[in-house]
């Protein structure tokens, strides 16, 4: 290397030496030829060719003699300028030599650059030789481009390792001559081999080119021998055996070659990057890897920069691999790489002819495009960028500062895709388009004080708005974002209007329902991922009185998570988006409770469940979402409690009495009270706050008089009787709860106290959340007694386990003191029952449910997969040793009798007995021992259990209790009940489930029977066998029909069950025909199990309004049952909706009929747009196109007699016809087709748009965006039939009218950014298909004309593509292809001043139209009578004049370019400091 004091900078005064031919002999001649270029001939007598200085070798030349005679023979003397030459010369030379030196280092840097950019760039090609008559130019023989003529490569030698490791330690020490290393190159060294020694051994990037371009042309010259000599060895004809052919081959063979080489690079690169994460723990070898990485890439670059990768591949694979890479640890040096090789990624400055080529590079462009926002929008939602073991506290300052820094550049490489790219790389699906939307504005919000930012602005509102109209986006969508920017306090809705059926009946109406939100809050599987959700998808009104009113409906009492689901959703909402009005969430929930008191006592039980009311309320106020006071200050100021003939103050009594209230509130609880106490003085007699306090005492004095013992204490109260509302429920348990948690002496918790405080808390007092705190706490302090215990505290969580995800805080917390307490305590203290007793489901359950926890804790899944295992050896250990077995049945058994002794047929008999006997004897001691004994005979031979527990079923000697007591204690199971004695037992259980659940919770069942664990493992068989359960119920029977309905409203909205559903719902209306209103009514009007109770007066209203609740269901015709229709019961009426196709179908009249039913649903739910959902169920093809069509024709007709259309209506004919296209076109995979009539009917709305004015086309903005929504469901078939009727002569015409309406209607669309991009978007498939088609005959140029002139190719050729579309099958309308390129331009309107009528003269003559600018530019008709101001220098017009009055313009700030409007008056004003007042001269 050059020192660094040598300045490469351009040669500026070195000269070349000009020498004569007749100076240099032959052979020097030769030698000059293979290094530079010929000089052209000249007309002088001498030529001349330009030497510069270099290092070639010395030849005797006659300058040299002359210099000789003159100077050296002669000698050389020149005077000392000092008198003292001996002492001045050392200082002269001092002085002089670091000057001469540097100067010299130039010279020579200049001498280099010369050599290295002319000298040694050895051309392929040379001149013609001076004897030939044409000056064409022949090319000589060479290996490959990165050698020039007679380059000569060096011999390849076989060497030991050890001398083939010396010759590549030489090649990477500078020092060693590269003259003398590159005599020969060993054998060995090819593709990934070369590469690793460059990068391992640091060979200096010079010296490691050159051995890889050696090695790599070696591999290029041995295919070409190998390819000559095959071709000379051919018996192949001559014709064949052409040179075109051979050089083919080798060219291919090249191409093989460079794309091996390519993935050699790759597979390095790869894994150099992998090893990174290897290093963290070892400094010495990261320094290593970052030096070997760095010099790698040094190595690529220029290996790519001279041709040696193909760059295709490599560019594909680098764009691939970083859309690949999701650990963010990796994702900095990747996105390094990216950006080095940007440029030429992206540069699409190729040939137009080559379309592959252009076609390939928008496609990675647009691939590159989604992996930069979807990276963009992991890493802004990612919560922690650092995964370092060592971090055991986030460093939050190093985490942003990762996240920004890698924000920073992922935000550059996007807005520069913004600036240099075509707007079609930013087109994404519908899915991914909704995630990276949010991401593109914030890059773009971030980069405002970038240059041209305003553009980039226009840029990305095109681009949004093209993407929406990709989507099969509706009104309903818009609509419903758009009700999150409106107030909420501003809305007034009513959710509940009066049913079309009878006008004492009222129906759910919420606007912008949204199904999916319902569908998931029915589902709700435990493993979803709500906060997910809701970050992606935010609440907004309609869905937040969806979800309240979907929490407390009569149908979904099976959720028993709803409310504490409410509250969940709601404090994501709250805590997720800084901004969102949280006071504004409690406003509308008040509003929607002073709605629902407004309903009658029929209505109210039919949509409002009170007590699952009272409960989200109060578990709402737990979490300060809502506020008491807020509700009084409400009901006060509303004046309800003082109208005398309003029923609506009784319920909100009531609903203020079940609140949980505050000392605090005292005074206003019971002035609310006092206030209603003229019409009705029970309320504050029986429920004022000091009437509560003294229930509330009396309890607590009742429950503390006792010992605690197995918390049987608790069960001494009846809470029937004190008639407690909610409110002092919540209060006495919090009492309670802080009671048993503050004791001093905690003792330990056994199976009676668990469960006793189960059935206080969740079934008593409603309050799980103090159960599920409880539990914490004992487990947390280690107070479970023994493994029976531990099994009923398992069969809680899995039985309510979506309660257990939602209340317990650190799922990994306690499941860690969980393991600890089984696998440590309870092993020693309860070593017979841990060896019996199996956990695995449970375990099994948790690592399903929590797959998150045990992500972030690796330790916990390490150990829950332990136990697991050991759990499973347990089992077999029992099933292989009978010694393990006999120990254990000694240690179970008091007479210390052998189990060897009594065979297995006399210890199952005698303990099943003992078992069962527990309702005379009443021994539980003796019941546990018998239990632990069937469950070791169980565990040690499940095939002899089963056979002799199928012997015991088939005597059935026994009562359904004794079933029950054996289910629940998982001694029986379900499946062998059924295959023993079949089905019909299994409805007999499910039946007695339904009707005497209450008592198995009673004290005389709760010792010996699990209902807990019985009701689970009903349910689960439920939804197993769901269809079969069903099929099984007698109709007939009361009991069955009541489990029957229950079964199908509780798993009917679910999307596991809808189809099943569906079809027992169609087969039952298909049996009984004539009693359909009677089934539907009782599945509408559903109330569940449950009985609502209230704390006033003791009975339930609602249920005298039953009968009332039979006879309202009769109508008059067979569809009004339709006007009950709302999203809680959608999925009854769509199987409703099958049905009634079903019969249709078969009736005369078919498309009449069909129609009649289709608008008859609509007028009975009075245009809801939840309609659009009813058709879900349909599957067959053919009536789905018909009800396309009879939507389609009904909203064109309408269209055309220019009647007003409602909005709601238009919602669902645009939702429906795209629900069922979708489902026709999935299921036909072929284009949706429309009718002729139908499409008559388009071209005549098309031209009736079109001969509208702006104004009028604004104003049926909503009816042209659905027409043109059912344009492109159509738009294939729609394409073809316009293309063949051009192609018709006699209907040529028409199209060609409709062809320019549409262009015309373009032109118009200056108010709609997005139905001029939808028409553009058929404007533009309409041209490409014409051309496709009018440049078609059946050859393989079809394909490239149409590839050559879609509209992504430049918009600058429309007459070349018009004169060459001409003369084909039909004419394409050059208006057609004059269609503007999708571009910014393309899409604003330039903006119109109005012209100016003032000709006062000022002084400044108006410019004319036949005047030109110095440009030559005509100006139009449009800039007739403007002034301007006349630049005299330039001689141009420049600036408009503007004559606004000074009361019309607000400052001069709100020009973006207050420079170019010096002339306007204000900003002159605001000059001088001057100003403007307007004052009334009156």
């Amino acid at each position: 290397m050059s020192p660094s004091k040598y300045i490469l900078s351009p040669p500026e005064d070195l000269h070349p030496y000009i020498a004569r031919h007749s100076d240099r002999n032959e052979d020097e001649v030769h030698f000059r030829n293979e290094r530079r270029y010929f000089t052209p001939e000249t007309s002088e007598s001498e030529q001349f060719d330009p030497v510069y200085p270099d290092f070639d070798r010395w030849k005797h030349r006659p300058e040299e003699d002359q210099i000789f005679m003159n100077f050296v023979s002669k000698g050389y003397y020149t005077t000392s300028k000092v008198n003292f030459e001996s002492i001045s010369a050392r200082s002269s030379l001092h002085e002089s030599l670091p000057k001469i030196s540097e100067q010299l280092g130039v010279q020579f840097s200049k001498i280099l650059q010369i050599r290295e950019g002319e000298i040694n760039k050895i051309p392929a090609t040379v001149p013609a030789p001076n004897g030939s008559s044409n000056e064409q130019l022949f090319t000589t023989n060479k290996i490959y481009d990165l050698a020039g003529p007679g380059f000569a490569l060096p011999t390849r030698v076989t060497l030991t390792d050890n001398r083939k490791e010396a010759w590549l330690h030489d090649l990477s020490k500078p020092y060693v001559s590269l003259h003398n290393v590159s005599k020969y190159i060993p054998h060995g060294l090819k593709r990934k081999r070369v590469i690793e020694q460059c990068y391992k051994k640091q060979i200096p990037l010079k010296r490691a080119m050159w051995l890889i371009k050696c090695c790599f042309l070696i591999e290029i010259q041995q295919s070409k021998s190998k390819h000559s000599g095959n071709f000379i060895k051919s018996h192949t004809s001559p014709t064949v055996r052409s040179p075109t052919n051979a050089n083919n081959n080798i060219e291919s063979t090249k191409i093989h070659i460079l794309k091996e080489w390519t993935e050699s690079f790759i597979n390095i690169l790869e894994k150099l990057i992998f090893e990174m994460n290897q290093y963290y723990n070892d400094a010495d070898k990261l320094k290593i890897w970052k030096v070997e990485i760095s010099y790698f890439l040094k190595l690529l670059g220029n290996c790519y920069s001279v041709s040696l990768l193909d760059k295709n591949i490599f560019h594909r694979w680098l764009v691939e691999f970083v859309s690949k890479v999701e650990n963010f640890e990796f994702l900095p040096i990747t996105l390094h790489i990216l950006m080095t090789f940007w440029d030429n990624i992206t540069n699409i400055n190729q040939n137009a002819n080559q379309l592959k080529c252009r076609n390939s590079s928008n496609f990675l462009l647009s691939k590159i495009t989604d992996m930069l926002l979807h990276k963009y929008y992991v890493v802004s939602n990612a919560k922690s960028m650092i995964n370092d073991e060592r971090y055991i506290i986030n460093d939050i300052k190093k985490n942003n500062k990762l996240k920004d820094s890698i924000l920073a550049i992922l935000t550059t490489m996007i807005i520069k895709l913004f600036r240099e790219q075509s707007l079609e790389v930013f087109l994404f699906p519908p899915s991914s388009w909704e995630l990276y939307k949010p991401c593109l504005y914030e890059i773009v919000n971030k980069s405002q004080f970038i240059e041209n930012a305003d553009e980039i602005r226009k840029i990305l509102e095109l681009i949004s708005y093209r993407n929406e109209t990709l989507k099969n986006t509706t009104l309903i969508t818009e609509e419903k974002v758009s009700s999150n920017d409106e107030n909420f306090s501003n809305h007034h809705d009513h959710y509940f209007q009066w049913s079309q059926i009878q006008h004492d009946i009222k129906v759910i109406r919420i606007s912008h329902i949204d199904t999916k939100f319902t569908t998931l809050l029915d589902d709700n599987t435990t493993e979803f991922d709500w906060t997910q959700y809701i970050e992606r998808d935010p609440l907004n009104k309609s869905q937040i009185i969806q979800l309240v009113l979907w929490s407390i409906h009569p149908s979904r009492l099976s959720h028993y998570e709803s409310n504490q689901l409410v509250a969940k959703l709601l404090l994501l909402q709250i805590n997720s988006f800084d901004g969102f009005p949280e006071y504004e969430i409690e406003d509308t929930l008040w509003s929607l409770i002073f709605q629902i008191a407004k309903l009658d006592s029929q209505n109210l039980g039919n949509m409002i469940h009170l007590e699952s009311l009272y409960l989200l309320l109060n578990i709402l106020i737990t979490y300060g979402i809502i506020k008491v006071s807020t509700y009084v200050r409400k009901l006060i100021s509303s004046g309800i409690m003082y109208l005398q003939d309003s029923n609506d103050k009784f319920f909100h009594v009531v609903l203020l009495i079940n609140l949980k209230i505050s000392p605090l509130m005292k005074t206003q609880y019971n002035m609310v009270l006092r206030n209603v106490m003229e019409f009705d003085p029970y309320y504050f007699e029986n429920y004022s706050f000091d009437q509560l306090a003294i229930k509330i005492d009396n309890i607590k004095e009742s429950i503390s008089g006792n010992l605690f013992d197995d918390g049987q204490s608790i069960n001494t109260v009846n809470f029937d009787e004190i008639n407690l509302p909610l409110g002092g429920k919540i209060m006495l348990a919090e009492w309670y709860l802080n009671h048993i948690c503050s004791n001093t002496s905690l003792q330990p918790i056994n199976r009676e106290t668990l469960f006793n405080n189960f059935k206080f808390f969740c079934l008593n007092l409603k309050v799980s959340h103090h159960f599920y705190k409880w539990c914490e706490f004992i487990v947390y302090h280690q107070l479970l007694n023994d493994i029976e215990t531990m099994a009923l505290l398992i069969d809680i969580l899995v039985s309510f386990q979506k309660l257990f995800s939602q209340y317990i805080n650190d799922h990994v917390l306690f499941m860690k003191t969980f393991l600890f307490i089984y696998t440590k305590i309870l092993r020693e203290t309860d070593s017979v029952n841990f060896q019996i007793v199996s956990f695995m489901s449970f375990w099994k359950f948790f690592m399903k449910t929590f797959p998150m926890a045990l992500t972030i804790d690796t330790d916990l899944r390490n150990d829950l997969s332990a136990i697991y295992e050991e759990d499973k050896t347990k089992r077999l250990a029992l099933e292989q040793s009978k010694d393990l077995v006999q120990q254990l049945f000694d240690a179970l058994s008091q007479n210390k009798s052998s189990i060897t002794n009594l065979n297995f047929a006399e210890l199952f008999q005698n303990n099943t007995k003992s078992l069962l006997s527990y309702k005379v004897q009443r021994s539980l001691e003796d019941f546990k021992r018998a239990k632990s004994v069937l469950t070791l005979l169980k565990s040690s031979s499940l095939h002899d259990y089963n056979k002799f527990m199928s012997i015991f079923l088939k005597r059935k000697n026994y009562s359904d209790t004794d079933l029950i007591c054996l289910i629940s204690n998982k001694l029986l199971s379900l499946e062998q009940i059924k295959t023993t004695l079949g089905g019909t037992w299994i409805m007999k259980l499910l039946v007695y489930l339904e009707e005497k659940a209450e008592e198995l919770f009673t004290e005389e069942h709760t010792h010996f029977i699990n209902t807990i664990y019985y009701e689970h493992c009903m349910i689960d068989y439920v939804r197993a066998n769901f269809k079969t359960v069903l099929t099984l119920c007698d109709l007939k029977d009361n009991g069955q029909y009541k489990l029957f309905t229950r079964m199908l409203t509780k798993y009917g909205p679910s999307t596991k069950f809808a189809e099943i559903s569906a079809d027992v719902i169609i087969r039952l209306l298909n049996d009984h025909s004539e009693e359909t209103n009677h089934i539907l009514g009782d599945l509408l009007q559903y109330k569940g199990a449950i009985k609502e109770n209230t704390p006033v007066n003791g009975d339930n209203e609602l249920n005298e309004t039953e009968s009332e609740d039979d006879t309202s269901m009769s109508t008059e015709t067979d569809y009004e049952l339709f006007g009950l229709l709302d999203f809680t019961n959608l999925w009854i009426f769509q199987a409703y909706t099958l049905y009634n196709i079903d019969q249709i179908k078969v009736q005369d009249n078919y498309g009449d009929k069909l129609a009649k039913f289709i608008f008859d649903i609509i007028e009975f739910t009075q245009n809801d747009t939840i309609c659009s959902k009813i058709f879900d169920r349909v599957s067959d093809i053919k009536v789905t196109a018909e009800i396309i069509e009879i939507f389609e024709k009904s909203l064109f007709d309408q269209i055309l007699m220019n009647v007003e259309i409602p909005r709601n209506y238009l919602v669902i004919v645009i939702e429906s016809i795209i629900a069922l296209s979708k489902k026709n076109t999935e299921v036909t995979s072929t284009t949706l087709e429309m009718s002729d009539d139908s499409i008559k009917l388009l071209v005549s709305i098309i031209s009736f748009f079109n001969n509208m004015d702006e104004f009028a086309l604004g104003e049926r903005e909503s009816v042209m965006d659905v027409v043109m929504k059912i344009f492109t469901i159509h738009q294939a078939y729609i394409l073809k039939y316009i293309v063949e009727h051009l192609q018709d002569k006699s209907t040529a015409g028409e199209m060609k009218t409709l062809i320019s309406n549409m262009l015309c209607l373009f032109q118009k669309l200056s108010f709609s950014l997005r139905l001029k991009l939808i028409l553009y978007e058929i404007l533009s498939s309409l041209k490409s298909y014409s051309i496709y088609i009018a440049t078609s005959d059946g050859e393989h140029d079809a394909v490239e004309n149409f590839d050559s002139i879609t509209p992504l190719s430049s918009g600058n050729s429309s007459g070349n593509l018009y004169s060459s579309c001409k003369s084909h099958t039909f004419d394409v309308p050059k208006e057609l292809l004059k269609l503007p390129p999708l571009q910014v331009s393309s899409f604003t309107t330039k903006p119109t001043e109005s012209k100016t009528n003032v000709t006062t003269p000022i002084g400044i003559t108006p410019m004319n139209a036949e005047r030109e600018s110095s440009k030559g530019d005509i100006f139009n008709e449009q800039e007739k009578e403007r002034w301007f101001i006349y630049d005299k220098k330039t001689r141009t017009y420049i600036s408009k004049l503007k004559t606004q009055a000074y009361y019309n313009i607000n400052s001069y700030q709100t020009d973006q370019d207050p420079i170019k409007s010096i002339n306007n008056a204000c900003y002159n004003l605001s000059l001088f400091d001057a100003s403007f007042e307007n004052k009334n001269p009156a």
